[in-house]
């Protein structure tokens, strides 16, 4: 029987859930405060920084070479969602990832923040986002120079999560219909639990930290609601109508998510009809649907948040994992310039 709620923990379990959430909060809000100024190239910086009431959370813009754009054209919209658990990150964990895509595809992006667990539990993160995502839209500096009908959202783990939700949010869907989604290694099932996400996982693959980490990331975000609920858990409601038009899942093979991820990709593609390709020298298996509407990307050898990773070291495996990433990052942004130029 599938779980449908987190358990209510004792208070010493809670204190002791609050205890590793909060050194998560820390940890990495000093990390992404002290590391970027030792690696500019690294954390290239946006081109400009805002926020708007009532939330006032940071939204990074990168703008292309050619802004404004010339002769009352307008722009692509490609909207970043950062990851970290729906406990912590910021814009900053994507500058890399934000800058490279603006210059490949000449796009506008902007990258996207939410309030965290546990103080502020599913689905505050959906609704935080969405308004940014309406914010953007109706900026005057913006709202006249956006393409409305080339907007394509994705995020990185929780931000996958919330890209996917985005798409399915009816209140978001009457002003804003997104050409696509990219979700890069997120969960799309939360009824799952730790045992049942690392079956047929190699044990050497197993990150076991995250026995103790899940416990408490699941009570700091999705206490109190369903986890069946479509928003939470996209791959238990594949026939719904809202389900995106253009979708691209990617994750290591590596990761304790990969498998729930390929089951629901596999039957977004078997309920619209598709086929299977196989990666270039075994790197990585796409799977695809609906002329290429629907691309299930997994990649051999890597691992959750392998795009993030800073390589250590100079061996040959350190290179094939530098290689296989930039190819896949590159060939998402082909992906996604294919939806923009109206070709998928």
């Amino acid at each position: 029987m599938p779980r449908t709620y987190i358990p209510n923990p004792t208070l010493p379990q809670k204190a002791f859930y609050l205890l590793l959430l909060y050194f998560c909060k820390v940890t990495w809000s000093l990390a992404y405060t002290l590391v970027p100024p030792f690696l500019p190239a690294l954390f290239p910086p946006p081109t400009q920084k805002k926020s708007y009431p009532p939330s006032r959370r940071p939204v990074w813009f990168y703008h292309p070479t050619t802004y404004p754009p010339l002769h009352g054209r307008k722009l692509p919209l490609y909207i970043n969602i950062h990851g970290g658990a729906f406990t912590y990150g910021t814009p900053r964990k994507d500058t890399l990832f934000c800058s490279r895509l603006t210059s490949q595809l000449s796009c506008l992006t902007a990258s996207i923040s939410y309030r965290h667990a546990p103080r502020h539990p599913f689905p505050t993160a959906i609704h935080d986002c969405a308004l940014l995502v309406e914010c953007i839209l109706s900026d005057p500096e913006y709202a006249e120079i956006i393409d409305r009908s080339r907007i394509v959202v994705g995020g990185f783990s929780a931000g996958g999560c919330i890209s996917l939700a985005l798409a399915r949010l009816p209140a978001l869907r009457e002003t804003c219909k997104f050409a696509a989604v990219v979700a890069w290694y997120p969960k799309v099932d939360c009824t799952l639990t730790f045992d049942e996400e690392c079956v047929g996982l190699p044990h050497e693959d197993v990150d076991h930290t995250m026995w103790l980490f899940k416990p408490a990331f699941e009570w700091g975000g999705a206490r109190g609601v369903r986890l069946d609920d479509p928003l939470l858990s996209p791959a238990l409601h594949v026939a719904a109508e809202t389900l995106p038009a253009r979708v691209m899942v990617v994750a290591g093979k590596r990761d304790m998510f990969a498998a729930e991820c390929e089951r629901w990709v596999e039957d977004v593609v078997a309920l619209r009809g598709g086929r299977e390709e196989v990666g270039r020298e075994g790197r990585w298996r796409k799977v695809c649907g609906d002329g290429g509407k629907v691309v299930g990307w997994w990649v051999e050898g890597v691992g959750h948040s392998f795009t993030h990773k800073i390589p250590r070291g100079n061996t040959t495996e350190v290179w094939r994992v530098r290689e296989v990433t930039k190819e896949v990052v590159e060939g998402v942004g082909e992906w996604v310039r294919d939806v923009f130029d109206g070709t998928i």
